[in-house]
């Protein structure tokens, strides 16, 4: 292998490992954000607000991230030009990584 290869498997299994972790930690924060908030909350009324503001935001945001990502795969056009003939030609052998990586997931 060559060393820029060795490279782009470190990475792909040190960003994959990462997305994971986050996964499984930001659910459990969020569920416990919203009970806590709803608990912490002394009337219906501000309930139906906090509720009422929090899909506002969620929906901003949202469409925001989306034209973003819209708007930047637009512009730099990512795959453009890459041809899937040497992906298929390259023989694929299994790597330690991947196995961390699945036995994480």
């Amino acid at each position: 292998m060559y060393f820029l290869e060795w490279v782009q498997v470190g990475a792909e299994t040190v960003s994959t490992v990462f997305l994971n972790l986050v996964k499984s930690l930001l659910a459990p924060l969020l569920v416990g954000l919203i009970i806590t908030s709803i608990g912490r909350a002394s009337r219906e009324a501000s309930v139906g607000r906090i509720g009422f503001w929090a899909i506002v935001y969620f929906e901003i945001v949202t469409s925001v991230a989306l034209l973003i990502g819209w708007a930047s795969m637009a512009f730099f056009k990512p795959g453009v030009g890459l041809g899937r003939v040497a992906e298929a030609a390259a023989v694929v052998s299994p790597r330690l990584s991947d196995a961390m990586v699945d036995a994480l997931a």
